[in-house]
């Protein structure tokens, strides 16, 4: 059977946005489909962390969402009036050590003008009715405003579709959880209060959390418990709750958006079933805590699509695809696991519990050692894939800094025609990224894997001596080569999704060849 598409998403979101963008640029022929008439019009997540605003460097787009948001440097949380811990994010290793306040509309319209860029377009008022899939492909029925339905024929069919998803329950997938008691207050509002504008606030107050963020047009987000008989929020309300846990005075008004929700924590058993997937709140939902949601959908889609993209050209090997699986379910399992803990930590309501809770923050939550563990946890840095069947270390000598599975670190480059630039600016594109770090030595065992990679792979891997002599990518004052601990003859190459796939020393084309070998379908 003819297909219309290589790959069907459904859900044109942030997550099926990211998605048919990166697809897009591979090559790919995606359809982008979604029920609704356009962007949403609600802010719902708002913010952006340092792993996605890397992601959107990778797509060409962060100068303008910094442009279009704000950066929030840190968070203040209070127990009372009492400031318990001040999280810094300057100290974030990361050319974006912030948490970006972008409004989810405005994210929305980013990717939409981006995916446009590239050719491609998302259809509104176009759902999906259901599908079957066999050895060769997908097969969707879909329906238009006008109620007329059509047949669509793809490759692979990808669920962006949300919380309710209709992909996850026509694969009838298991979404093992639970629905949360606490009635939360979400509130979009003025707030005149003396408080810094670029930290997100955290009050553990007696009765309850209250989390305010800033956010566009002077507005801050408020959320928090609120009891389960309160169900009609009004400005009125919202002053009363903020009187009872703000630990300043605080005057509210300008409300754009009031509601009350309640948190579910789920997942799905698996993400792919044959050439189906699910990704972002079709596959997982879980608490606020954090602001993890919306950064983990993309970072999904950016661990899929480079491999999708791969199956497309007919160049991946199926454990390619399975992998999709074998990395992103540990990494959601792991956010419902943080961010549960994160809720029920704030939420304690005995008073043993309490002063416990406090006492040890505020001895332990200055401390560099847990600043650095939340900032890593809070930008989605410490996300890795160590455990991937699909990622090796060959590392016989020395200190290995950076092991295969962790993000690749940027660092300064210059290029070999003397330009200065950094090693993210560099990585930009779809291929993977051979590192051969020479050490200052021009030839050798580096060199070779270098020119066999290239003329093996160069459509699909970039290969950089870095420090080798002439021709070469200059690493000023080894800066790079310190970062990844790399001594003469180390190799790391670095995936599309920016992780490192194969950390290896010294060079070896043997572990070389077994890492592409397990990636790529040989040409042909």
């Amino acid at each position: 059977m003819s297909q219309d598409c290589d790959v069907l998403i459904a859900g044109a979101g942030p997550v099926g946005l990211v998605l048919a963008c990166d697809l897009a640029r591979r090559g790919v022929k995606a359809r982008l489909i979604d029920k609704n008439e356009g962007p949403t019009d609600l802010s719902k997540a708002i913010g952006v962390h340092a792993r996605s605003l890397e992601l959107f460097q990778d797509l060409g787009i962060v100068d303008e969402a910094i442009k279009r948001g704000a950066a929030m440097r840190g968070a203040l949380i209070f127990s009372g009036e009492h400031k318990l811990v001040e999280l810094d994010l300057d100290k974030l290793d990361s050319p974006y050590p912030m948490l970006l306040d972008l409004v989810q509309g405005e994210t929305e319209r980013l990717l939409i003008e981006h995916l446009e860029s590239l050719g491609g377009h998302p259809e509104r008022n176009v759902e999906l009715l259901s599908f079957e899939q066999d050895t060769d492909g997908v097969t969707a029925t879909l329906r238009n405003s006008s109620g007329a339905e059509e047949t669509c024929r793809a490759a692979y069919l990808v669920g962006c579709d949300g919380a309710h998803s209709t992909v996850r329950h026509a694969l009838e997938l298991s979404f093992e959880g639970e629905a949360l008691p606490n009635n939360m207050i979400l509130a979009d509002v003025h707030l005149a209060w003396d408080m810094p504008p670029d930290r997100i606030i955290m009050e553990f107050a007696q009765d309850g959390l209250l989390f305010a963020a800033p956010i566009a047009g002077g507005r801050a987000r408020i959320l928090g418990d609120i009891p389960d008989d309160v169900t009609d929020i009004t400005l009125e309300v919202v002053q009363d709750f903020m009187n009872a846990r703000s630990p300043v005075p605080v005057t509210v008004s300008d409300p754009v958006w009031l509601t009350t929700f309640r948190i579910s924590e789920r997942q799905v058993d698996r993400y792919r079933e044959g050439r189906v997937f699910v990704a972002g709140d079709a596959a997982h939902v879980h608490s606020p805590a954090g602001g993890q949601g919306m950064n983990t959908g993309m970072q999904d889609v950016y661990n899929l699509g480079w491999k999708l993209g791969l199956a497309v050209s007919g160049r991946a090997n199926d454990e390619l695809l399975e992998s999709y699986n074998g990395e992103r379910h540990p990494v959601g399992a792991q956010v419902l696991k943080e961010t549960g803990t994160m809720l029920r930590m704030v939420n304690i309501k005995s008073i043993v519990g309490r002063v416990t809770r406090d006492t040890l923050m505020g001895l332990l939550g200055p401390r560099e050692t847990v600043q650095k563990r939340l900032r890593l946890q809070l930008s989605q840095h410490a996300i890795n894939y160590r455990g991937s069947k699909l990622v090796a270390d060959h590392w016989h000598h020395g200190h290995q800094e950076i092991k295969a599975g962790e993000r690749a670190p940027d660092g300064p480059l210059v290029d070999p025609q003397g330009k200065t630039t950094t090693l993210f600016e560099t990585m930009r594109g779809t291929n993977h990224v051979l590192l051969a770090f020479a050490g200052g030595v021009g030839d050798g065992p580096v060199r070779q894997c270098a020119e066999a990679v290239a003329a093996r792979h160069g459509d699909l891997v970039n290969a950089m001596v870095i420090d080798g002599g002439t021709g070469s990518w200059g690493d000023p004052g080894h800066a790079l080569h310190d970062r990844y601990g790399a001594r003469e003859g180390a190799i790391f190459v670095i995936r599309p999704d920016g992780y490192v796939g194969l950390a290896s020393h010294p060079a070896d084309m043997a572990p070389l060849g077994d890492y592409f070998g397990r990636v790529f379908k040989a040409a042909g």
